[in-house]
């Protein structure tokens, strides 16, 4: 079970916190540390009644676990229908059936749905069955009202394929019911760590509009997941059938703004800002009926780094336009750093990256180019509790103590980071953008061809590599057409039906 399963299963969400004085007394308005900062987001939240931007008030909890079970929060009347499948004990292991039922088609001379066919229902069933086994291997399983069936047309009995056991058990429980299947998404928007050293070490008018941009930023990122994964499907696809797109009004749920990292060995945590986003498994269709969204939440999955990318780009652009904030590409990490912040105070703030590369290089692996797998067992190891005991206004004293430590002067700091224009960088020439684009190793743990990239790829890619962040998604769009016609940059076969967004397949031949 996920983390947000568990905690809407358990209604574990925090109290709302009292702030304490000294934090009201403190220069720099933040959200309260270890508090239930929580706050509605997307545009589809006016389908139940509620407002993108409002505070998740204490009262409203329920109704975010309203969200999450598919139900309308305003009527508990269920909008989408959970996926229910048969439990586990009421199944039996499809091997054994299904080489009955292939002795019995090879006698006759014939495939397996040949030999049914005077039963409709189980040569379909038969035919699905053996490619699923395929697949997945000797651990399939099938209900065991289907394997009754089946078995009836092979002219056999379960009690000759099976354990008289096993198949008491499982007809005993053969009305028992599991959900299965998404209740929603969680989207995790970090920030490179010069912003978060910027906040901290910032008197109140500055943090403010750090602060506000990253909000505007995360709502920006939220509606462009709308556009990308924000429809419906109708119909089905398979069997003849093709499914078609119905479009939706919004994505809806909500996010939490947190501004430490875990602590390391007891010390006072380091200054991470970052934005834990919730959309609910449900969309609004304009034809009226709810469903899930983007393919089954497919496209929400596939388009999660490019919207990562929209709140990085368009956090840029703001604290460009508003504060006359410079930008560089860190050479390690390959983050958009604020140029001022030296690279040895990030690191100073940054503890926990260098306890889980310390972890990667105890267990043999590169920190660079560990895989997926890797980093989540190193972080895992290596979580320490996220301390939320001292106030902010102490956190931020101890920050700037250990700037000055390092010998940085964080005012002077601060207002070096000031100076830069408030006119972004022009967006660099298309083929310029897709020798970039395409030149960079494509990020993949998966079996897909690293040499293939599918357009949200090239869409993420692109968007953080604008040097002057990003006014709007539609630009980021324009640019993307503009870069897959270059020169060089070949499309590919993609399959004739396809529903998801952004499913163009690209190559390059330079």
């Amino acid at each position: 079970m996920s983390a947000i399963d568990q905690r809407l299963r358990t209604g574990e969400f925090p109290d709302d916190p009292a702030a304490p004085a000294e934090l009201a007394a403190s220069a720099v308005p933040v959200v309260p540390l270890g508090g239930a900062a929580l706050w509605w987001i997307g545009s589809g939240l006016a389908e139940v009644g509620l407002t993108a931007g409002a505070p998740v008030t204490w009262d409203q909890h329920g109704m975010a676990r309203d969200l999450m079970s598919g139900r309308d929060p305003r009527t508990d009347r269920q909008l989408v229908a959970p996926a229910m499948r048969t439990h586990p004990d009421a199944m039996l292991p499809a091997a054994p059936l299904l080489q009955v039922l292939i002795e019995r088609a090879e006698r006759q001379g014939l495939t397996v749905p040949d030999s049914l066919i005077g039963n409709q229902w189980a040569a379909q069933r038969a035919l699905r069955l053996q490619r699923a086994l395929e697949r997945r291997g000797p651990g399939l399983r099938l209900p065991v009202d289907e394997a009754r069936r089946l078995a009836a047309a092979a002219g056999t009995g379960l009690e000759r394929l099976y354990d008289a056991q096993q198949i008491a058990c499982a007809l005993r429980e053969r009305t028992r019911r599991v959900r299965i299947g998404n209740r929603g998404y969680e989207l995790l928007f970090d920030l490179p760590k010069s912003i978060s050293v910027l906040y901290w070490l910032a008197d109140a008018p500055l943090a403010e509009q750090i602060l506000e941009a990253f909000t505007v930023a995360v709502h920006d990122a939220v509606e462009a997941l709308s556009g990308w994964a924000g429809y419906g499907l109708r119909g089905k696809n398979g069997e003849g059938h093709r499914a078609r797109r119905m479009p939706g009004t919004g994505l809806l749920g909500w996010v939490r703004f947190g501004q430490t990292a875990h602590a390391v060995d007891g010390q006072v945590p380091d200054p991470h800002l970052h934005a834990r986003v919730v959309i609910a498994n449900m969309v609004r269709g304009q034809d009226g009926r709810w469903s899930a969204p983007g393919s089954g939440g497919r496209d929400v999955y596939r388009h999660a780094l490019a919207a990562d990318r929209v709140v990085k780009a368009r956090l840029r652009r703001l604290l460009i336009e508003r504060c006359g904030i410079t930008w560089e590409v860190a050479p390690v990490t390959g983050a958009w750093e604020i140029s001022r912040i030296p690279a040895h105070l990030r690191d100073r703030f940054s503890k926990r990256r260098n306890r889980v590369a310390a972890y990667l290089n105890e267990h043999g692996h590169d920190p660079a180019t560990a895989d997926t797998g890797a980093r989540v067992a190193a972080r895992l190891h290596t979580v320490e509790e996220l301390t939320a005991s001292a106030a902010p206004h102490r956190l931020r004293q101890a920050w700037r103590q250990q700037s000055r430590d390092l010998g940085v002067d964080p005012r002077a700091l601060v207002a070096a980071c000031l100076t830069g224009s408030r006119t972004p960088p022009p967006v660099p020439p298309a083929d310029q953008l897709a020798a970039q684009v395409f030149a960079a190793p494509l990020d993949t743990d998966t079996d897909t061809d690293p040499s293939i990239w599918s357009r949200a790829q090239v869409l993420a890619a692109v968007i953080d590599a604008l040097p002057g962040g990003l006014a709007a998604v539609s630009d980021a769009e324009h640019l993307v057409r503009q870069v897959v016609n270059c020169p060089g940059v070949v499309a590919l076969p993609t399959a004739a039906v396809s529903t998801l967004t952004n499913h163009e397949r690209y190559t390059v031949a330079f």
